[in-house]
């Protein structure tokens, strides 16, 4: 009888052995295996001419999207394992029949008359009640001074300016707090750490731009100086400032792993001064 008992036992806890490895190995794929993109965008012609093609995916392909852009039109098409989604669908023909359409139209524009004699009847009665309303404020309007809505005036500007002041005041306060600037700081640190993991490994391609201002052509190379360590010497700028012209081409690709979208989420959860700064914007919105 104990034999037979064990036995159940053993046969059970190999069952939970292989359920808890299966959730374990599927956990592990979810979280290790990255999501693959990549990108494809040129121009000859400023916005007119682009064409931009983006890639994405996941688990050996059972999961991928696919993005074109192309002449102001957009196509795009997911696929879930076997099931696939797409912006294109099939025409659908409906035939009208024997359906009389001068009869129709007649009878649309009866009712078309008949709404707009209603609604100008009801307009008529709305303006002569409005009217009689009209004089009566102006009667009882006369009644008050222009000294006393002078002051009735003085007073609501004052109090905006006062209670604006106040919330300045208090949210400059709530901020400059130095656990809510520890969590600031704590945010933007896993937010620069997501962003590097996420970055693409490989970037090739040349812009060659100019705008109608010189100005403006400065300005845009002084926005894409800042992000010269995002795309290295891979990506040559070449600014134009005695044309007008925007052409380019731009190929990049990457993956993603979610495990480091956990990791972020969970450190910026877990964090004492993000708690307390969660807890204190809670309790202002109850209050």
């Amino acid at each position: 009888m104990l034999h037979i008992l064990f036995l159940i036992l053993k046969i059970i806890g190999i069952i939970l052995l292989v359920i808890l490895g299966i959730t374990l190995t599927l956990i592990g794929v979810v979280l290790f295996v990255p999501i693959r993109y990549q990108m494809k965008t040129e121009t000859t012609n400023g916005m007119k001419g682009l064409r931009t093609e983006a890639k994405a995916h996941w688990l050996l392909h059972l999961i991928s999207a696919h993005i074109t852009y192309q002449g102001e039109e957009l196509d795009w098409q997911v696929r879930v394992g076997w099931k696939k989604f797409r912006t294109t669908e099939e025409d659908v023909h409906i035939d009208d029949g024997d359906v009389d359409i001068n009869a129709e139209a007649e009878k649309n524009v009866d009712k078309k008359i008949t709404t707009h004699d209603k609604e100008t009847a009801s307009k008529k009665e709305a303006s002569s009640s409005n009217t009689s309303a009209e004089k009566d404020g102006e009667t009882s309007g006369k009644r008050t001074s222009s000294k006393e809505k002078k002051e009735s005036w003085i007073k609501k500007i004052k109090c905006t300016i006062k209670e604006f002041c106040d919330k300045i005041k208090n949210i400059k306060e709530f901020l400059l707090e130095e656990t809510h600037i520890q969590a600031f700081l704590r945010l933007k640190k896993e937010l620069l750490f997501f962003i590097r993991k996420i970055k693409p490994d490989k970037i090739k391609g040349y812009l060659r731009f100019g705008l109608e201002d010189p100005y403006n052509t400065g300005r845009v190379l002084a926005a894409l100086s800042i992000l010269y360590p995002f795309y290295g010497e891979h990506f040559q700028v070449y600014p134009e400032f005695e044309r007008e012209i925007i052409e380019g081409d731009l190929y990049f690709k990457g993956r993603i792993h979610l495990v480091h979208l956990l990791l972020v989420l969970g450190r910026a959860y877990f964090d004492k001064n993000v708690k307390l700064f969660r807890a204190k914007l809670n309790f202002i919105k109850r209050t």
